[in-house]
């Protein structure tokens, strides 16, 4: 779901001292609003863009507005809304967008009356940047989420509140089976998740943390893969949905969610990857030991590349625009150019390759060789190994920050690590530190998956890991010598993770800076932006109108009763007659058959207490008899489990017992 409005997060996208992620400006920048600065905000409602806010200074425009969702009908902002919350940063003359910015923002919930001030603003960003008890935010809009593949059909999502010392749980999301592999689209509100079990493809909405579709797409669905333009999605599968002995791909529109081709590659396919203008996807065919070269456009295999009789990884270099696909059995690394869709070369190295990565837009890629504890570097210039170093014990997972390579062992839970600017020299030794990815080696993984254990946080010099036997997923910021934080998986077993940004970015056009939220209870609100290069700290209105089908859902199902007693005034002993008759509180209709009911009667201060249990006397009326034991004033009152069932008119049911 979208951040509510009731929960606080931590910002990100820069160096933290807390595993909360929160932003540190440059040192000096001032809160304090000086009044030559607030006479200066200019704030307006756009006559082109109604809804919108503007704020200029300093040649800087700032519109701030919020939208509905894709495909919601646009009114008023609403309690339950899910929106996209939008900041276009501009220059006042020309309006040419300003790209590559940090911004923050935090919702704030105004008091009855209350009014946006510059001072409460700066006060406001300056409480919510350091964080703490007494400066939480209702939403803080620097955030991301961390979702950990769990052994069972669930997926955690959950919030990291590591400066508290703990996270949060917000939510599960049940599958029809298992999880294997998963994907993101690119704006990030889009899952994809692979079931084997299933034969499908579930579609998590990442607004509102719910399933939207399943993609049936025959047995044993894999690997997934976007293509570089979000336009298809490919889905790797033991049953290619034809008739076919061989295996092959499922293609997906991600428009529509319906399958466009089912094309055979060869058996067991493995691994996707597509050149970079999405005109051609090569699948990596363990069982028949091909590479399948497919034209895009046309939804078709063009031909098979061998590769060797155990293919085992197959990554694509943007720098070279080639394909690198590795062989264990062999040893030699297959080279294909993507323009061409042909052969290149074969490097040859020794038996046991197995993954092959690139950093995103690196021109050398690392090998790394399970039996032999080496890890190659390749150049794609030249497509030769031109580094070779020692690892621990069975190398078979990378993974990449901005800075460096990760290098995960299968007998030992000990990560390596190394510095991205320190390979490519032929022959130079390669350079490396540790940490400890948690306690338990990968080797006693009891149910591996496909998905990645190791990921970057967004933004961050920093990596989560997910260690399945430990039930636990680590924080490792670089330059630690061991792993800053974890949080527990809530008894599950941790098979992979990936992280959900909701940070605001530039993600539908240049200078736009925008995430998604749940809107909260109806009220005004402060929408406070900061921005510290160039400074600007400037609130915002943001007014949420009451939901009227939340309004009925919050008394749907809710029950009232009516208390009926004779006297109110009775003699020590004698057995007096209690009803009440229960009905629903929207409906006014009257609730039969209700299990769990007790009535409880105590004598004040609570000196003592029975329970009795009513029986239905009546459609909806449920009666008791009481004999009070002593002299006093008592109360009563009517419970389902341990909660009480108000009475109508919110008084409380009250009765003196006197002497005889």
């Amino acid at each position: 779901m979208a951040a509510p409005f009731h929960q606080r997060r931590g910002e990100q996208r820069r160096s933290a001292s807390v595993w909360r992620v929160m932003v540190t400006v440059a040192a000096g920048l001032s809160f304090a609003a000086s009044t030559a600065r607030a006479a200066s905000d200019k704030v307006a409602d756009s006559a082109s863009m109604p809804g919108v806010q503007r704020f200029t200074e300093e040649g800087i425009a700032v519109d701030f507005n919020v939208v509905p969702l894709s495909g919601a009908k646009s009114r008023t902002p609403q309690e339950g809304d899910d929106v996209i919350v939008r900041f276009k940063i501009s220059e006042v003359a020309g309006a040419n967008p300003i790209r590559g910015l940090l911004p923050a923002a935090w919702v704030d919930r105004l008091p009855a009356g209350g009014k946006i001030s510059p001072q409460a603003t700066h006060a406001k960003t300056q409480a919510f940047r350091q964080g703490g008890t007494f400066g939480k935010a209702y939403a803080d809009l620097n955030v991301y989420y961390v979702l950990v593949m769990n052994e069972d059909n669930t997926i955690s999502v959950v919030d990291p509140l590591f400066s508290f010392g703990g996270s949060k749980l917000l939510a599960y999301v049940r599958l029809n089976g298992r999880g294997e592999d998963w994907v993101l689209s690119a704006d990030q509100r889009r899952l994809y998740v692979s079931m084997p079990e299933a034969g499908a493809v579930a579609v998590v909405d990442t607004t509102t943390w719910s399933v939207a579709a399943n993609i049936a797409t025959g047995p044993q669905p894999g690997r997934l893969a976007l293509q570089p333009d979000q336009h298809y999605l490919w889905i790797a599968n033991l049953g290619s949905g034809s008739e076919a002995a061989d295996n092959g791909v499922t293609v997906v529109s991600t428009d529509d969610r319906s399958i466009k081709a089912h094309i055979v590659t060869g058996q067991a396919p493995r691994e996707i990857v597509f050149s970079e203008d999405s005109r051609s996807a090569f699948v990596l065919n363990r069982g028949s030991g091909t590479l399948s070269v497919i034209d895009v456009p046309g939804l078709r295999k063009l031909n098979d590349i061998p590769v060797g009789k155990k293919p085992a990884g197959l990554d694509y270099c943007t720098k070279s625009a080639s394909v690198f696909a590795t062989d264990e059995e062999s040893g030699q690394i297959v080279v294909v150019d993507a323009r061409r869709r042909a052969l290149l070369t074969t490097t040859k190295s020794e038996p046991g390759l197995g993954q092959i990565k690139f950093p995103p837009n690196g021109q050398f890629g690392f090998i790394v060789n399970p039996k032999t504890n080496l890890l190659h570097i390749i150049d794609s210039a030249s497509n030769r190994i031109v580094q070779t170093g020692d690892m621990e014990k069975e190398p078979f997972q990378i993974g990449f920050s901005d800075r460096l390579a990760y290098i995960r062992h299968r007998q030992t839970a000990t990560i390596l690590m190394i510095p991205l600017d320190g390979i490519g020299a032929a022959d130079k030794p390669l350079s490396a530190v540790d940490f400890d990815g948690g306690q338990t080696p990968p080797a006693k993984e009891r149910y591996p998956s496909l998905a990645a254990c190791l990921v970057q946080a967004p933004g961050m010099s920093a990596v989560l890991v997910a260690n399945e036997q430990d039930k636990a997923v680590y924080y490792y910021e670089e330059g630690m010598a061991a792993a800053k934080g974890e949080f527990s998986n809530y008894g599950r077993l941790p098979r992979a993770v990936l992280p959900v940004d909701r940070t605001l970015r530039e993600r539908s056009e240049p200078g736009v800076y925008e995430t998604v939220l749940r809107l909260g209870e109806a009220g005004s609100y402060e929408v406070v932006f900061a921005l510290s290069s160039p400074r600007i700290v400037k609130g915002f209105q943001l007014d949420v109108q009451p939901n009227p089908e939340i309004e009925r859902q919050r008394k749907t199902g809710k029950l009232v009763a009516l208390a009926g007693i004779k006297d109110r005034v009775v003699k020590v002993g004698q057995t007096i007659g209690i009803d009440f008759k229960v009905a629903d509180e929207l409906s006014k209709l009257p609730r039969t058959k209700l299990v769990n009911l007790t009535v409880l009667a105590y004598l004040a201060p609570g000196i003592w207490q029975k329970r009795l249990a009513p029986r239905e006397t009546a459609e909806g009326i449920y009666s008791v008899a009481f004999n009070p034991p002593k002299p006093g004033i008592y109360y009563v009152q009517l419970l389902q489990g341990r909660d009480a069932i108000p009475l109508r008119d919110g008084q409380q049911l009250i009765f003196e017992a006197v002497e005889k």
